[in-house]
């Protein structure tokens, strides 16, 4: 059993670990929501990567290197087509 100043920390971590856990499952279900991943009983599936790169943070990239993972596709450029008149 802990006591005291140990307990407290312990009762903290926990705390910080419910919070994170939270945190992944709102982005998780958002990301789902949206076509890009699909998730069941802790298997992640990307089903679009160029969506994934395109919505997620500069840390794609770094885990996506570190992995060994393909660089995804460079997104499509925007053309903007005028009609004559």
């Amino acid at each position: 059993m802990l006591f005291g100043r140990r307990a407290d920390q312990a009762r903290q971590h926990r705390l910080e670990l419910l919070a994170l856990i939270a945190r992944v499952s709102l982005a998780a279900s958002t990301l789902r929501d949206k076509g890009i991943i699909d998730y069941r009983r802790g298997v992640l599936t990307i089903r679009n990567t160029a969506r994934l790169h395109k919505v997620a943070c500069e840390c794609f990239d770094i885990v996506s290197l570190a992995a060994g993972l393909p660089a995804p596709p460079p997104p499509s450029p925007r053309v903007r087509t005028t009609r004559k008149r």
